[in-house]
């Protein structure tokens, strides 16, 4: 079993991180400089950014017509895969990748985290025909924990993530193989990339009640905000079918309208985690940070919703970062602690795996006196965003299609 999980987690270290830096090349073509106040300047237009954007949704729109019922597989699916011990789509789950690499490497405003755990978990499953040595369910785990612990730097969080959103159960034997996958796809990364923590903050600080009372009012304004994010995933869905756009046609819309803002908001274009470091560096305005934050909620479920796929743990992150970066700015206070903890916060309602987002915050910040802040802003928001929507946004989904897993409701 161990043997086979290394296996497992070095095979899916080596496609993500291909996956990975395949992205990043094709962006670099069309990534523009990322303005750090907010202004419009009418020669903002660049036709790479348009061209991009036509390829990628016209691909999309193809792609789209051979999934079955027009609709990307994601995490929601490895969940449900592994929730019934049943072989994933492995057809529509490879076109589920490809279609979301095509997404992100054109600049639709998505995630690159959902892609891979999904990705990562049909690899599992794929190699479980071939070599059937683990438990299907265990296999997906070990595929989603390998793919992100690859290309985040989060072995620990990865493995924990896995368990917590997609496996659901605990036994000592199957969280080891997850955990040895995990650790030796992150060993191999480490080793191709070297140490690639994506936000490392600096610095300790001493804690008081002011932080601790900030923190419990991002927890709140979290949950309130990641619910509306959550909630109009499918809405925006449910727009684009009324509209009686055929499947094909319908990326086109979202890749029109951030041309259009291109100019303005070109923060909005692909993964954003080139808008992350820079927030993370304290080097975007207040007003800048306050418009992204809302401007990323309404671009990614519209993209998402109108045929572009990807993730939606990235603009969580995102959403997060800009939402505490305001607060820093706002405060003065020369650190970018809040800007983590809502990051925390957000990611953790938005998935549905606090324990691990508490992890996965520690591993991408390298502060453990943020750690133990996010876990007080992630009781608070998870709590809120359950009530309001449920588990996750996997589980919503699968409410939304009539399925019904564990605590998941609407």
């Amino acid at each position: 079993m161990a043997i086979f999980a290394v296996f497992v987690g070095l095979i899916v270290s080596l496609a993500s991180l291909l996956f990975f830096k395949l992205l990043v090349l094709i962006s670099s073509f069309w990534m523009p400089l990322l303005p750090t106040d907010f202004n419009f300047q009418l020669d903002g237009y660049h036709y790479q950014i348009g061209i991009s954007l036509l390829t990628a949704s016209l691909i999309a729109g193809q792609i789209l017509k051979h999934i079955e019922d027009n609709r990307p597989n994601g995490p929601a699916d490895a969940i449900l895969a592994s929730h019934l011990e049943v072989q994933p789509n492995l057809k529509d789950g490879f076109l589920s990748t490809l279609l979301a690499f095509v997404s992100l490497c054109g600049g639709a405003s998505v995630g690159l985290f959902g892609p891979l755990v999904h990705f990562g978990a049909v690899l599992g499953a794929f190699l479980n025909q071939r070599f059937a040595s683990l438990t299907k369910s265990i296999l997906l785990s070990i595929g989603a924990a390998s793919a992100v612990a690859a290309v985040f730097s989060i072995p620990i969080g990865g493995a924990i993530f896995a368990q917590e959103a997609i496996l659901r159960k605990f036994t000592q034997s199957g969280f080891l193989s997850i955990l040895i996958g995990s650790i030796s796809s992150f060993l191999l990364s480490y080793l191709i990339l070297g140490n690639h923590r994506f936000f490392p903050i600096e610095g300790e600080f001493d804690f008081s009640i002011n932080y601790l009372a900030m923190s419990i009012g991002i927890g709140i304004i979290c949950g309130i905000l990641v619910s509306l994010y959550m909630y109009l995933i499918p809405v925006m869905g449910k727009i684009a079918k009324k509209s009686k756009i055929e499947p094909q046609w319908r990326p086109l819309i979202p890749a029109f309208v951030l041309f259009m803002l291109s100019p303005l908001l070109p923060h909005l274009l692909g993964s954003g985690l080139s808008t992350i470091s820079l927030a993370v560096a304290g080097k975007l305005t207040l007003t800048l940070l306050i418009v992204l934050c809302l401007s990323k909620v309404l671009m990614t479920t519209f993209c998402l919703g109108f045929g572009f796929f990807g993730g939606v743990f990235g603009p969580a992150l995102f959403i997060g970062a800009m939402l505490g970066g305001g607060i820093d700015a706002y405060l003065g206070s020369g650190h970018t602690v809040y800007l983590a903890i809502a990051a925390a916060a957000m990611i953790a309602s938005t998935i549905g795996a606090p324990v691990a987002c508490v992890v996965i915050i520690f591993e991408l910040t390298g502060n453990y006196s943020i750690a133990i802040l996010s876990a007080v802003s992630v009781s608070f928001a998870y709590q809120i965003s359950k009530q309001i929507i449920g588990k996750s946004v996997f589980d919503y989904q699968l409410f939304k299609r009539g399925i019904q897993l564990n605590e998941a409701k609407q």
